[in-house]
This record gives C-alpha cells, structure tokens and sequence, in this order.
C-alpha cells in the first residue's frame, strides 16, 4: 500500500465528480462502508473528513470489475424443492 502523502487525495465529494458516471456521494459512503462485491474503497479519516484518492479508485474498480459476478440460484427449483417437502409431511 502507498501512503498517503504519496497519493492525490480528493474528498468523497470531489471523488464523485471525477468518476465518470458521476455516483451520489451516498453511493462513494457504501463502498467505504459495506463495499461491492466483497471489495471496500479504501479511505482515510483526515481531519475530521473522508477522503480517498484517484489509486484507490482505480484500483477499486479494477478488483471489483475483475471478480466475477456470483450466479443466481435457480428460484423455481428451489421453490419446487420447498413445494415437495412441504408436500410430503
């Protein structure tokens, strides 16, 4: 990991300028927070404000777009599955 005097660090707000879909600042706050897909945007308490930097984007983006998405289950076999159980008591 870098430190962070050697990073450009952008508020949370100026970090949502930058990306270009342009997300809520909400959104950059549940990637700190909860993450995406297992992954969290890495973000530092500095002065009493959030920040976080372009690497920590990128490299954010770049984990999150690399892991592959988790498959759904198949409901309606799981709905069947729990319609015969019930059926057979």
């Amino acid at each position: 990991m870098k430190q962070v005097q050697n990073q450009q660090l952008l508020t949370l707000k100026q970090a949502s300028k930058t990306i270009p879909s342009r997300p809520h600042v909400a959104t950059l706050w549940r990637w700190v927070n909860r993450g995406c897909r297992g992954i969290q945007l890495e973000s530092w308490l500095i002065g009493g404000l959030r920040y976080t930097s372009v690497e920590a984007i990128e490299k954010f983006f770049a984990q999150t777009n690399s892991k592959p998405v988790p498959a759904k289950p198949d409901r309606q076999r799981e709905i069947a599955a729990a319609e015969q159980a019930l059926a057979g008591k």
